[in-house]
């Protein structure tokens, strides 16, 4: 119940939902650990997948369908919004329809702590002899900083499995752990489900990282200690090969679980689709019309200063002058553009929390190029690129 994902593999099943679930409670712990960076901003992803499938259900002869999967999020400092649908369609002429909603509240941080409250609602139908719904209530407690993450969550609500029968109780508890470096993060979890008398278990193991344009995205698991619900290994993968910013190719597959929650057997799937993705700008804040003439002394004499405060967070101050607009990217942003403020007539800074160590980063003016500032090492950095590195004491 993860309102946070802008990118998932595309939906070649009914629901695919164990490792997306799992991808977006990677994104979600980075998104809270920058969220003391980013905490005035909000963003909005909008994406539209279509594409082909070849389908494996357990049991069941493999099949070949054309998927739609429409998705977006809004994700601001203390709210986010997810939806997503998908429209399958099989080469038998059946087709299969789902749809969600999710919504959560996030708390202030106290000692550290977070507290999420979110609310889960879906439904789906198979051809015309199948009907799916289910309601559901999270809370969840998390700490976060900008390289590890630990949380708690505790679920409950109802699912109906056809509208004959009567809908079933269900409850689940999980713990997962995260951790990023760079641009890869690591997410290990793990979940008990009670769903009417049907009941299981489930690890998992989950990356996410990016290579040059290549974004890549998986997911191993397995269950045990299952009572109607299957036992076994699963996995998925995804890779995402951009062709712009708007476009991208995305090729998946692997094997999911049954799950009792969301009224999906278990299978096996290939896919490919193009992705048309679109995002707000980050940050959001007031364009600014520069001349096509205005000088840019800053680029050459920006320099970068960094000093701990007392609190244990870091102030980094920026010298450009002549600058109306100046812009930082680091591994500590986990390379998403961040804006700082104005602190006088020739300087812009911001205090924010960076661990000990080196560091990476680069500095934008005025919307041009990124650059590596003076007061920084310049190196080559992962991608061929020149960054800046300095060191937090």
């Amino acid at each position: 119940m993860q309102p946070r994902a802008p990118r998932h593999p595309v939906d070649p099943s009914p629901t695919n939902d164990t490792a997306r679930r799992a991808l977006a409670a990677v994104v979600l712990g980075v998104t809270c650990a920058l969220m003391p960076v980013r905490a005035s901003l909000a963003q909005t992803w909008a994406t539209l997948d279509v594409g082909f499938s070849e389908i494996r259900y357990d049991g069941f002869l493999a099949s070949t369908g054309a998927a739609i999967t429409p998705g977006f999020d809004w994700s601001g400092r203390h709210a986010a919004i997810a939806a997503r649908g998908t429209y399958l369609r099989f080469e038998s002429g059946n087709r299969s329809l789902q749809g969600s909603f999710v919504g959560s509240l996030i708390s202030a941080r106290w000692h550290g702590w977070r507290a999420e409250a979110a609310a889960d609602g879906g439904a789906s139908s198979y051809a015309d002899f199948a009907r799916f719904w289910h309601a559901i209530g999270e809370v969840r407690v998390l700490r976060a900083s900008d390289h590890r993450g630990l949380w708690f969550s505790a679920s409950a609500g109802r699912t109906s499995f056809d509208k004959d029968l009567p809908s079933r109780p269900l409850a689940t508890g999980s713990v997962a752990a995260w951790t990023r470096h760079r641009s890869l993060v690591l997410l290990l979890s793990a979940s008990r489900a009670f769903v009417g008398d049907t009941q299981y278990s489930d690890i998992g193991v989950t990356a996410r990282g990016q290579r040059g344009s290549w974004e890549l995205e998986s997911a191993v698991g397995a269950r045990f200690l299952s009572r109607g619900a299957g036992r076994g290994v699963y996995g998925e993968a995804a890779v995402i090969l951009p062709v712009d910013q708007h476009f991208a190719v995305v090729f998946s597959g692997g094997r999911y679980p049954t799950d009792p929650i969301r009224g999906s057997i278990a299978g096996r799937f290939i896919s490919a689709a193009i992705r048309l993705r679109l995002r707000s700008a980050t940050p959001e804040v007031p364009t600014l019309r520069l001349q096509p003439d205005a000088p840019h002394d800053s680029l050459s004499s920006s320099t970068l200063t960094v000093n701990r405060e007392s609190s244990g967070n870091v102030r980094l101050t920026v010298r450009a002058p002549k600058a109306r607009l100046v812009e930082i990217a680091g591994d500590f942003t986990e390379w998403q553009p961040i804006l700082l403020a104005r602190t006088s007539n020739e300087t812009w800074g911001i205090v924010t929390a960076i661990a000990r160590g080196v560091h990476q980063m680069n500095l934008r003016i005025d919307g041009g190029a990124w650059i590596a500032p003076r007061g920084t090492t310049r190196i080559n950095g992962d991608y061929g690129d020149e960054v800046g590195t300095f060191v937090v004491p």
